[in-house]
């Protein structure tokens, strides 16, 4: 039985944070050198793309992945099965974990106790279950399908397996028993989480010890993605401008 005192939660809570901190950020210095070092002088250019091109660009291609639809039933269910599924009811999920840091609170989205109970006890529940399913998919993807699985790597598939791991154990620290008292966790250098129930803390430490693993696995898997986008949409954003820019130029010397 693992409570706040035994040395398995104290590891994880107490003492492996802060090693993913430090493994977090080497990885991440390791991989904007590599970025810098590979990027190419063009994007050293002057820009004079503006901010709303900019966050057009990021709504476009980071909101709503336009990249992704084309024009087929095959993109169209992998944007369904990748982008809605998974990535929007990921990002649901961690944007949930935010209130026990007190980041936002649930007065600021509910009007009447059963609307705050909804967004709180049911809603994060059943989109459990969604990103669930919408990782397990994309993992018989590419297992299923030639094309996926030629491109994929042992990286992609343990990704995938981390994620899957680290939902079950959330959907199980849910669903099993825990008590209704309020509970709270301290990790290092100071952030509390405040949960309005005490789960299982069983698999609330399996639950925050994978979450650990995968975001010190994010700078050498796939994850980095989830930066690299954001990297690649704003240079993409820049670059689109000065094209633009260049062929107009180039019109009106030719007249």
């Amino acid at each position: 039985m693992i409570t706040p005192e035994s040395e398995f939660f104290r590891f994880t809570f107490h003492i492996l944070p802060w090693i993913t901190y430090v493994v977090f950020v080497l990885g991440m210095v390791f991989q904007i050198r590599k970025w810098l070092s590979g990027a190419p002088s063009v994007l050293t250019e002057k820009s004079e793309a503006s901010i709303g091109r900019t966050i057009k660009s990021f709504f476009l291609n980071l909101i709503i992945q336009r990249r992704m639809l084309r024009k087929n039933s095959n993109s169209i269910i992998l944007w369904i099965t990748c982008w809605l599924l998974f990535h929007i009811a990921l990002f649901a999920i961690l944007f949930g974990h935010l209130r026990g840091f007190h980041i936002w609170y649930v007065d600021w989205f509910s009007w009447s106790d059963a609307s705050a109970n909804f967004l709180v006890k049911t809603l994060p529940y059943y989109v459990g279950f969604v990103v669930l399913a919408g990782a397990v998919l994309l993992l018989l993807r590419r297992i299923a399908f030639a094309a996926p699985r030629a491109i994929s790597t042992s990286g992609n598939y343990i990704v995938l397996l981390l994620i899957i791991m680290v939902i079950v154990a959330g959907i199980l620290m849910r669903v099993l028993p825990h008590t209704d008292e309020a509970f709270a966790v301290t990790v290092p250098p100071g952030f509390t989480m405040y949960l309005d129930d005490t789960p299982s803390l069983v698999w609330l430490t399996i639950h925050a010890l994978i979450g650990q693993i995968i975001f010190m696995y994010i700078p050498f898997s796939g994850l980095i993605h989830i930066i690299g986008s954001i990297i690649t949409t704003i240079a993409s954003a820049r670059g689109e401008h000065n094209v633009k820019r260049n062929v107009k130029g180039n019109a009106e010397v030719a007249q």
